[in-house]
């Protein structure tokens, strides 16, 4: 998936459809985290997990307001189809996933090249089936925590 190329989507799908301003904030910073998550394939492309992972706090600290209307922000973007939301347990931060705009972004499971650990991430119709991983480094940046 690409960052770039899902805004210019969006700003299509809003021709279209109504946004609110808190809606459209949430939907960046969620694609900022997810950006995050990407993994470095052996040929240079990123790949983005269909879901990620992140807690309300991260979430509004980020956004500067309250959990409340984050929540009606999250709402909002399911409700238009743009998200998927799946709660956390008591102390556990909620599951992601981001709905591609691009038409012929779809999942598909890769496996990393030494642990053959299996990940879903979104890929291009007529790609490869799976791409080989780069074996994880420490490049400063990490999948955002609850």
């Amino acid at each position: 998936m690409s960052f770039f190329k899902e805004i210019r989507y969006l700003f299509e799908w809003l021709e279209d459809h109504a946004l609110s301003s808190g809606a459209f904030s949430l939907w960046v910073v969620l694609m900022v985290f997810n950006s995050w998550c990407a993994l470095l394939t052996t040929s240079g492309e990123w790949l983005w997990r269909v879901e990620f992972v992140i807690g309300n706090k991260r979430i509004t600290d980020v956004m500067h307001c309250s959990e409340r209307q984050m929540m009606r922000y999250r709402q909002e973007l399911e409700d238009k189809g743009r998200i998927i939301y799946q709660k956390g347990n008591a102390k556990g931060a909620g599951i992601y996933t981001m709905v591609p705009l691009r038409p012929n972004v779809k999942p598909c499971e890769i496996k990393h090249v030494l642990s053959q650990k299996a990940t879903m991430v979104y890929d291009y119709a007529g790609n490869p089936e799976s791409f080989l991983l780069e074996p994880e480094k420490d490049s400063g940046k990490s999948c955002p925590q609850a």
